[in-house]
């Protein structure tokens, strides 16, 4: 698929140390995409601060190092996520590409998100474990401001995997391309008071659905999604 003026992309995630079983790997897929546009920025959140820059010099690509100090989780990776953020606007790129560490795609997953002219669009992959498995696609309960979000039972997320393209609340930024304007206007953010302790994706949804701005997610593309848990190892002592 080719466009005759071909969007420039900045392909990018932030990461840590915790994703060291994928992230060589991924790297790897995101050089082999065919979009030819684009350029990559990873943002490393690790207390080791060597550690981006091992794996900048191992693969050639632009690390970023954000101490994250005592910070909760959802804040220094909101805070990681603005930094990509900022560069596509301070650089003038066309879309903001965020595809997670341990979210695989296809080579031409940019050409084919692109093609359906939404300005926040997604592409389908599975969360949780075991019987709690589904789409990672959240709900909104009830009341916008009250910012409750919940998961699709396993049954919903079967039922809306038709291969169609859906208006969501919210897909998770696991593999979301979000267009320059809208980077412009919703930063990513977190809520330090908020009884679920929700990640940026919650509120990015909320904010865009309160500006009604559509969310779309491609339930054509099912994506791999290397779901180790990693949250039981982590040392929170270091912060």
């Amino acid at each position: 698929m080719r466009f005759e003026n071909s969007p420039r992309v900045l392909v990018a995630a932030p990461f840590s140390d915790q994703k060291d079983y994928c992230i060589d790997a991924w790297i790897e897929s995101v050089k082999a995409l065919s979009y030819t546009n684009y350029d990559i920025l990873l943002v490393d959140n690790s207390h080791n601060e060597e550690y981006y820059r091992e794996i900048g010099t191992r693969h050639a690509v632009e690390v970023l190092h954000l101490d994250p100090g005592k910070d909760t989780a959802p804040v220094f990776i909101s805070k990681s996520q603005n930094i990509l953020r900022n560069k596509v606007i301070t650089e003038q790129y066309d879309y903001l590409m965020m595809i997670e560490v341990d979210v695989f795609v296809p080579p031409n997953i940019i050409e084919y998100l692109l093609s359906w002219g939404a300005n926040v669009v997604s592409a389908c992959y599975m969360i949780m474990h075991e019987e709690d498995t589904t789409l990672c696609v959240l709900d909104c309960e009830v009341e916008y401001r009250s910012k409750r979000t919940r998961k699709l039972t396993g049954l919903e997320g079967y039922m809306m995997f038709d291969g169609d393209l859906k208006a969501i609340f919210s897909g998770g930024i696991g593999c979301t391309l979000i267009h320059h304007d809208i980077c412009k206007r919703f930063p990513f953010r977190v809520d330090a008071y908020h009884e679920k302790g929700a990640f940026s994706d919650s509120f990015f949804g909320w904010d865009l659905k309160l500006a009604g701005v559509e969310q779309y997610i491609d339930t054509s593309i099912l994506l791999e999604h290397d779901r180790r848990s990693w949250s039981s190892n982590y040392d929170y002592s270091k912060r």
